[in-house]
């Protein structure tokens, strides 16, 4: 039995740092687990104290942090200082040997027209988690990849909020599955979804 928490992001100056813990973000800011290494150390050194084996950590939320957007919208790419924050992780993950179950888009992310033209397009598999997988994909501190947080929030039928878009589940399932189907080529980590 694995021992799990969820970290889903981590505290900078005692404010929840949602989205911003790897890369530059909207705001033109960096806010990532390099400007508040130590923090982060401690906290896994916490964790595995406790006994957690594996930590739940989301990577590029609602798309405000982590990933770059050109002036119209369009998803560029990893944002700059995601390799550093995400090499930082990966090592702290490392040396605690509390593994990550690195959570790659919040159900929020489809809040935003633009955002969730990304996901349908591919743009996003293209473009983000290619260029993660190949650099960071066989990493042993990489327990498992969750595809997305809670799609059941904007999932067409199961979907509670009448103000928030909604995706059909045909969508959803073409979107987890070629995910799932990119990190199994590159990486021998589980696959999980949300709930």
């Amino acid at each position: 039995m694995i021992g799990g928490i969820n970290y889903p992001w981590t505290v900078l100056d005692g404010k929840p740092n949602y989205g911003c813990d790897f890369g530059r973000n909207k705001w033109n800011s960096h806010a990532g687990v390099t400007t508040h290494l130590q923090d982060v150390r401690a906290d896994f050194t916490e964790m595995a104290r406790m006994g957690v084996e594996v930590a739940r950590w989301f990577v590029f939320t609602d798309g405000r942090g982590g990933v770059e957007w050109n002036a119209s919208g369009e998803l560029v790419g990893v944002a700059e200082k995601f390799d550093d924050d995400m090499s930082a992780a990966l090592e702290v993950a490392s040396a605690s040997k509390v593994r990550l179950c690195l959570v790659l888009v919040d159900f929020a992310w489809l809040d935003d027209p633009a955002r969730r033209a990304a996901l349908d397009s591919g743009a996003f598999t293209d473009r983000v988690l290619d260029p993660l997988l190949e650099k960071f994909g066989r990493s042993d501190a990489i327990h498992s990849f969750d595809v997305i947080n809670e799609p059941d929030w904007v999932t067409e039928g199961l979907a509670t909020d009448s103000k928030r878009g909604v995706w059909p589940i045909d969508q959803l399932r073409r979107f987890t599955g070629s995910v799932a189907g990119r990190i199994h080529q590159q990486s021998s980590a589980l696959v999980t979804l949300g709930g």
